[in-house]
């Protein structure tokens, strides 16, 4: 069984999830109905199970007290099948804990209550049984059952600090809205269940994969095939349930509100990604230790969010996005054409500061020193890496300037070095003397393109079309880049025409990653061709499991692209029994092998593929040193 890249896993997903969007399109009644019918049975499998087991349990006790032959195997069995309907009954005890975050009483934190109030009666929703804020651009409500996977539920409402700073009073109400939208509400009750229900198996998967000892493992093994399953299948109902929300969100307020405050969060966010957090941590640098407030640094940020350079060209990106698989949430043109609104930005006055009063600044102070506390061993190792990239950039600076050129390795090292310690013009000059020595560098040009189109420079065009033209797999960046530069500019059609190229490469690199990523046994195999420094870290992994017989590393290409290509570890034991195949994978996914390939690891590989790997000549990895140590 192979470990597939998350790009080919996720290819896979979504074609899955477009299925159900056309089943879901052509007849909405039967799709509804099977995903209830989905659902239910979920809820219905361990339940109908245990009663299984209690059943015959029952039976036996009733035939061994009628005086049954065989009594004494009978009871065996009772106590067998009475110890897994215990094993059943405690799995689906699973405890879900309380969030992360400071939970807020209403003696603190009087108007916020007040606030969620008003929406819950205006939607004429539950009641929210407990409030938390924590230090997330987000709010959530999410359902924790109160005795795992049956029983009543409590709701929790999660709201972040840094969500309120970024929005105005009325804003804020139409996000608590929005997620009030997701648990109740005078519509859409089955889409709001599915997607509550879909909530609970997100949450339940994950509390259950923590969970450890004997006592889990029949539910375990359901949820493990179950809440993956169903998490395809409804995706469209969850993606409606999306609209529905935002609906009750403008029931609050008003529909453009609600549209304003989904303008609001996306900028935020995008600031935050692009800007905010890569310059705090810039400071990294030269700073030993973190000397930052985010928290108090966000709040300044986003009451000048219609001052921001780089506002207009975002807000352009955002609305030119499509609706995809990938997210329930529905792109936000669509979210706001929905709404029967207008895209704009407003100024706004915070509703942090106006609804938690002095709490505000006590919950800045508390999320900022947490946050120093946290950042501090990364923020120390980040010190130290800028420290190496700098001598190690430094050391690049020398030898070009006494060879007066480069090898293409380390020419576009010395640019990419020179992009994370130095300014974007000082990395262009780097980068352009790289693609002066090594012209026909296709990596080169598609950097010089990116750091063009970041200063809104057209040059990154040709730049991009130069790089695509060289090796044709970097066609689908480059059109993201034109995308991107030509959405900034207002370019609609170009903008149009760049993102359709970026499907079509897009679609070609899945179906390229699949070619790479499949062998059966008229696949063409031949032996790697990666250099010592690239292995060393896989076989000294290799090394230090126990029973490891011999290890063959094959490649595999595809027609599609010249150069793409997919490397896969093929493992044969001393023995099937006693080899830990799951702390191999383990371990050798946590190796710190070259991230930019694709790289598989074949577990209990089949007896024809370690034959056919076998036979191929350069293939097999040299394991003697270790072996012989251990021997010794």
């Amino acid at each position: 069984m192979f470990r597939r890249s998350e790009e080919a896993r996720e290819a896979a997903e979504i074609e899955k999830i477009r299925r159900y969007e056309e089943e879901a399109e052509q007849n909405p009644k039967a799709y509804t109905r099977k995903v209830v019918s989905a659902a239910v049975v979920g809820y219905a499998a361990p339940g109908a199970f245990l009663l299984l087991l209690t059943s015959i349990c029952a039976a036996g006790g009733v035939y061994v007290a009628n005086g049954g032959s065989g009594g004494a195997a009978i009871v065996k069995l009772i106590i067998a099948v009475g110890l897994l309907g215990i094993m059943v009954g405690r799995s689906m005890i699973v405890r879900f804990d309380p969030p992360q975050a400071r939970r807020l009483s209403p003696q603190e934190a009087p108007a916020l209550y007040e606030e969620i109030e008003i929406v819950r009666k205006k939607l004429s929703g539950p009641v929210i049984h407990e409030i938390y804020l924590d230090d997330r651009l987000n709010a959530a409500i999410e359902q924790a059952p109160r005795f795992g996977l049956f029983g009543g539920h409590i709701n929790r409402l999660i709201i972040g600090l840094p969500l309120m700073q970024a929005l105005s009073i009325e804003q804020f109400r139409t996000v608590i809205g929005h997620e009030y939208g997701h648990l109740a509400g005078s519509h859409g009750k089955t889409g709001a269940w599915i997607y509550r229900t879909r909530a609970m198996w997100h949450r339940l998967y994950e509390e259950i994969e923590a969970t450890q000892g004997w006592l889990s493992l029949p539910l375990k093994a359901f949820i493990h095939r179950f809440a993956p399953w169903f998490d395809r299948l409804s995706f469209p109902l969850a993606r409606a349930n999306e609209y529905e929300a935002d609906q009750a969100g403008a029931t609050v307020s008003s529909p453009q509100t609600a549209a304003d405050a989904l303008i609001r969060v996306t900028l935020a966010a995008r600031y935050l990604d692009e800007t905010f957090w890569p310059k705090i941590w810039r400071r990294a640098q030269d700073r030993r230790t973190p000397d930052v407030a985010p928290l108090r640094f966000m709040a300044k940020a986003f009451s000048g969010m219609g001052r921001w350079p780089q506002t207009r060209s975002w807000a352009r990106e955002e609305l030119r996005v499509k609706t995809d698989f990938t997210d329930t949430h529905p792109a936000l043109s669509d979210r706001i054409k929905a709404l029967g609104a207008k895209p704009r930005l407003t100024t706004i006055s915070s509703s942090a500061a106006a609804i938690l009063g002095p709490l505000n600044e006590t919950m800045v102070k508390k999320f900022d020193t947490h946050w120093k506390e946290l950042a501090g061993p990364d923020w120390s190792a980040a010190f130290a890496d800028a420290k190496r990239r700098r001598e190690r950039r430094s050391l690049l600076d020398d030898k070009a300037a006494r060879n007066k050129s480069l090898n293409r390795e380390e020419a576009f090292e010395r640019g990419h070095l020179a992009e994370m310690t130095l300014t974007v013009d000082e990395a262009l000059v780097r980068y352009k003397e790289a693609a002066q020595w090594h012209p026909g560098d296709g990596s080169t040009w598609l950097a010089i393109s990116r750091l063009l189109a970041d200063k809104n420079d057209d040059r990154a065009l040709k730049c991009a079309e130069r790089a695509s033209a060289i090796d044709p797999k970097l066609l689908r960046d480059a059109a993201a880049i034109a995308h991107r530069l030509h959405s900034r500019k207002g370019q609609d059609k170009a903008a149009d025409e760049a993102a359709d190229l970026w499907r079509t490469e897009q679609s070609r690199h899945d179906t390229a990653l699949e070619d790479v990523y499949h062998i059966d046994k008229k696949a063409e195999l031949t032996a790697h061709d990666l250099t010592d420094a690239v292995l060393e870290p896989i076989v000294e992994t290799l090394r230090s499991l126990e029973d490891v017989r011999e290890a063959h590393l094959v490649r595999k290409s595809t027609n599609l692209f010249d150069d793409f290509v997919g490397y896969h570890l093929i493992i044969t034991p001393k023995s099937e029994n006693n080899f830990d195949y799951e702390e191999a994978a383990r371990r050798l996914q946590a190796s710190p092998f070259d991230g930019n390939l694709f790289f598989w690891f074949a577990v209990q590989a089949n007896r024809w593929l370690r034959k056919k790997a076998a036979r191929i000549e350069g293939a097999e990895l040299h394991l003697a040193p270790a072996q012989m140590q251990r021997a010794a």
